[in-house]
């Protein structure tokens, strides 16, 4: 398979065990070019064919369009490319377990082993709400959407 074909699996992958939902979207960092990613146009996951797969530079411009629609969301991928190197690859998803904690200003605090890396609590900022989109924290990390196509961070506090 080559990356393209994996990034189609992917979509249906993901969204058969429902990791995403008909909103949720896959990007690849490019094998030829590091400051270029792949993700599907505008469609539902389970649809994604390869000729879906579009082609974008980090600042997440198109670099075909062929009269496909982009994902409006391509603007996170491509941020998160920019600030990390050494990521190849983003999922986003809008899993109904998590949405709940980017609306409000409730902490959420590690309950077992495996949050072990948000330490003693993970926040959502008060000033970023409601006009904003969460800037969300824990001591070692922060991450969180300033507006419309702008990501901002990881970064260290």
């Amino acid at each position: 398979m080559n990356l393209i074909e994996d990034l189609v699996a992917a979509y249906r992958i993901l969204a058969e065990h429902g990791v995403i939902d008909a909103y949720g979207h896959v990007s690849v960092r490019s094998e030829r070019d590091p400051k270029r990613y792949f993700l599907s146009r505008s469609l539902a996951p389970e649809l994604v064919m390869p000729e879906d797969i579009m082609e974008y530079d980090l600042d997440s411009n198109p670099i075909d369009v062929r009269g496909r629609e982009s994902v409006r969301e391509r603007f996170i991928h491509g941020e998160i490319f920019k600030a990390r190197p050494d990521v190849n690859a983003v999922v986003h998803n809008h899993s109904p377990s998590v949405v709940p904690f980017s609306v409000t200003t409730v902490a959420m605090r590690p309950v077992f082993h495996m949050a072990a890396f948000v330490e003693r609590e993970f926040r959502t900022s008060k000033s970023a709400m409601p006009r904003r989109a969460p800037i969300c924290w824990s001591r070692r990390l922060i991450w969180g959407r300033r507006s419309p196509g702008h990501w901002e961070g990881p970064r260290r506090p």
